[in-house]
């Protein structure tokens, strides 16, 4: 369902910088009908890891809302 959307969301959240050590991490999203859960490496900020976390909350939502931009 959300297939469209995930790769979109990868690359956003790989190009967030990190509120704690200011770099990138690497997130890797798996997706289950309307459930995407985002998988950390090993040695990931909490910080950087609430931030991803709310960017997919928030895409996710809209893209239930508003599916239309993502579709090709």
């Amino acid at each position: 369902m959300l297939s469209p959307l995930i790769p979109s969301l990868q690359e956003q959240c790989a190009q967030l910088e990190c509120p704690t050590c200011g770099k990138n991490h690497r997130v890797t999203l798996f997706s289950k009908g309307a459930f995407v859960s985002p998988q950390f490496e090993k040695n990931t900020c909490d910080g950087f890891k609430v931030l991803a976390n709310n960017l997919v909350a928030t895409e996710v939502k809209r893209f239930l809302n508003n599916p239309l931009p993502y579709i090709r």
